[in-house]
Order: C-alpha cells, then sequence, then structure tokens
C-alpha cells in the first residue's frame, strides 16, 4: 500500500484541497488517478470537499461516527507510521536534546511513511515504491 504524507500548516479546507491535489499530481506522473477516497466525518464533509470529489468523479464514502475502525488496514498503516515517527523522535531527542524536541513531529512522520515506501516489500518483492517506478 502507498502511502503518501503531505505537511500542512492548519487543518482548512484550503490546506485540504492543496494536500489532495498534491496527492493527484504524484499520482498522474504514474498514469494513475483516484477513483475514491473513503474518509472520517471531519474536514473531508465539508461542502469544498465533497464539491472538489465531485469535479473530479471520484466517489467519496464516510466511516461512521466515531468508526474509524471500519478501515483496519488503514489503521494499521497509522499504528505503524506513529509508532515508528514516535521512535525517530525519540532517538534524536537523546542523541541531541538540545536541538531535537517535538516540533519535529511531522517530519519524523513523513520520514517514516518514506522509509516504509521504499523498505516495505510486500510477497513478490516489490515495495510500494518500485511498483510505481513502473509507471512512471
Amino acid at each position: 500500500m502507498l502511502t503518501y504524507v503531505h505537511l500542512i500548516r492548519d487543518f482548512t479546507l484550503e490546506e485540504t484541497i492543496l494536500a489532495k491535489a498534491a496527492w493527484k499530481k504524484i499520482l498522474s506522473q504514474a498514469e494513475r488517478k483516484v477513483k475514491h477516497y473513503h474518509a472520517d466525518n471531519g474536514r473531508f464533509v465539508d461542502n469544498g470537499f465533497v464539491d472538489s470529489c465531485n469535479d473530479k468523479d471520484q466517489k467519496l464514502t464516510f466511516c461512521g461516527m466515531v468508526a474509524h475502525h471500519q478501515n483496519g488496514s488503514i489503521e494499521h498503516k497509522n499504528k505503524i507510521l506513529t509508532q515508528g515517527a514516535r521512535t525517530l523522535l525519540l532517538h534524536g531527542m537523546r542523541i541531541w536534546p538540545q536541538m531535537i524536541n517535538s516540533m519535529f513531529w511531522p517530519f519524523c512522520f513523513k520520514a517514516m511513511t518514506e522509509r516504509m515506501k521504499s523498505l516495505q516489500v510486500n510477497l513478490d518483492g516489490s515495495t510500494p515504491e518500485s511498483i510505481m517506478q513502473r509507471f512512471l
């Protein structure tokens, strides 16, 4: 499963649409497109996000209220990325305590995502990154 993390300044509609566009750009480089989003009921229920999906003929479904368990594979991926990012952050804080603090959390999360793209190997020996490279 290919994972993409886009750093945003705040959780506004504009930032969410920018992140969506960045993901679309990465996929379009591999001649792929998003057909469906399964989102929570937060920012993604906003009319602007729904309109953005409708404009691009993308299906949008939502998990039930307080039912994030509906997408187990994503929740598992979030757990792995969160634990890995926490490990990277704590290691940095231990090695260089005067420079590394919790402000580095988003960067550690992104670094862990990049690491998983290149190191996680499926049954046929492919990584998510190598699968995307086939289409570039």
